[in-house]
């Protein structure tokens, strides 16, 4: 009867090693605002990583207000411009829009975004470089394939997450074993023997919670498997705040507690 008990025991002890090996607690950047898909995923996504950076003091990567970057109607001008949905939509089909031809004042310009929301993963990059730019600031950015064993990525995604700073993956969003969505990576999560998984926006909803995806190779039959990931960082540094602006922001604080104590 001991050597039974001892057995279950025993038994109990690896069945709780093996699920507990290896898993971590999900770890996702709270402020990368959630956009609506507005003529492309690809924009959009680029649009949710700008506002996220926009959010750390880049204040000038989007045309937004306040702490909270919602889908204004000046965000949707910068993720795909009047004048480019004009090209791809011209009157009399959509004749609110003004005819000239777009001048990459929006993230769909620099993208070569087709009127169906389409865009070329090699026009991912040059499109974050220079829309940053375009708003007066230097990034960086870099592709990095799937590796056989998807470690490589997986390693740079919480590199990556861990120091505040989201991807972007290409991935097949219907598991068709092509590449067809691009989203905002935020997120990650070790569930042991249950795989590794990523944390997304996946572009079709402003209001979407969080969506789970197994962090996986493209392939047919994968849903939301990974094709590539873009890692994208700020060069330019933000300025402190000088001491003389804190004395301009501090001083009707300070007149207020003098007059209070007179």
């Amino acid at each position: 009867m001991k050597n039974e008990c001892k057995n279950v025991c025993l038994s109990l002890i690896v069945i709780l090693l093996t699920f507990s090996v290896g898993k971590t607690e999900p770890i996702v950047i709270q402020d990368v605002p959630a956009y609506n898909w507005y003529h492309g995923c690809g924009p959009t996504s680029i649009a949710m990583v700008m506002g996220y950076w926009d959010l750390q003091g880049y204040s000038n990567l989007l045309q937004a207000e306040g702490d909270d970057l919602y889908l204004t109607e000046k965000v949707k001008d910068e993720i795909t411009s009047p004048q480019h949905i004009a090209t791809n939509y011209p009157a009399p089909y959509n004749p609110i829009y003004p005819v000239p031809p777009p001048n990459n004042t929006s993230i769909a310009d620099w993208l070569g975004t087709s009127a169906d929301g389409i865009s070329l993963a090699p026009n991912i990059i040059p499109a974050i470089l220079g829309w940053t730019d375009y708003k007066g600031y230097e990034f960086q950015a870099s592709g990095l394939k799937f590796s056989t064993t998807g470690s490589l990525l997986w390693s740079t995604l919480i590199t990556e997450i861990n120091n505040g700073r989201p991807m972007l993956f290409l991935v097949d969003s219907n598991g068709s074993g092509s590449t067809n969505h691009l989203v905002p990576a935020i997120g990650y999560e070790d569930r042991g023997v249950n795989g590794l998984w990523y944390a997304v926006y996946t572009t079709w909803s402003e209001n979407e919670v969080i969506s789970w995806y197994q962090y996986r190779k493209i392939t047919s039959g994968n849903i939301f498997g990974v094709s590539t990931g873009f890692s994208i960082k700020p060069i330019t540094q933000v300025p402190e705040p000088s001491v003389f602006l804190l004395i301009v922001m501090l001083l009707p604080s300070i007149k207020f507690y003098w007059l209070w104590n007179r």
